[in-house]
């Protein structure tokens, strides 16, 4: 029984300005941030293009964190990004 499993690694897409991440369903593990200046924004739309469908509302990211984020998006995965800021979203294994 596998209800409970729980995955810890998975593959990344780097960003470093505002992207289409995925074009369909997929799920998020989390997000890590290398680099954030200049009043940095990170936001998450269940979406294949920006304006519509908020999932994770605009936050500050800090450089050097790892942002878990188990979300399923049923869509796609539109990533927001304000300011300077560059990491790696990190997706389940497909």
């Amino acid at each position: 029984d596998m209800s409970g499993h729980v995955n810890e690694s998975g593959s990344g897409i780097r960003f470093t300005t505002s992207t289409v991440l995925r074009s369909g369903p997929s799920n998020l593990l989390g997000i890590w941030v290398s680099g954030a200046s200049s009043s940095p924004t990170l936001e998450l739309l269940n979406a294949t293009v920006s304006g519509t469908g908020t999932l994770v509302g605009s936050f500050t990211p800090v450089a050097g964190t790892f942002y878990p984020l188990p979300i399923a998006f049923p869509v796609g995965l539109v990533l927001l990004a304000g300011g300077s800021v560059s990491g790696t979203a990190i997706f389940e294994p497909s």
